[in-house]
């Protein structure tokens, strides 16, 4: 039984001091209760993305960037990161597309609204 009442108060103290560290950090999209979800006219997030990028007549091959985002508990995209071999007039594109994107649908972790950080990969 003592090991029982042992094993408890860790994970109890585990789960506050993983709260408490992510005061400052955005949550991971694995870690919460509900992912931030893009509501603008029933469009996927990437969807949006993709429509609104211009390729530059220039551009003569596909190619794709990985993007990691922070959703924050009002809504909006921060911290916005680019990867991949992409051209910097891309790399713009995508930046000013991502920071002036409709409102999300905050993420939530224990019932509040919660930064949560998202990655996904998009193709032109």
């Amino acid at each position: 039984m003592k090991k029982i009442l042992i094993f408890i108060v860790i994970i109890i103290c585990h789960g506050l001091i993983t709260v408490v560290a992510n005061n400052n950090e955005p949550y991971s999209y694995m870690d919460v209760d509900s992912i931030p979800k893009f509501t603008f006219n029933q469009m996927t997030a990437i969807d949006y993305i993709e429509n609104r990028l211009i390729k530059p007549d220039s551009l003569k091959q596909s190619g794709y960037a990985l993007i990691s985002i922070v959703i924050n508990k009002n809504g909006d995209v921060v911290n916005p990161i680019i990867r991949g071999n992409v051209l910097n007039v891309i790399q713009e594109q995508l930046i000013f597309i991502l920071k002036t994107m409709p409102k999300w649908k905050p993420g939530k972790y224990n019932n509040m609204e919660v930064d949560v950080r998202l990655y996904f990969k998009i193709t032109f």
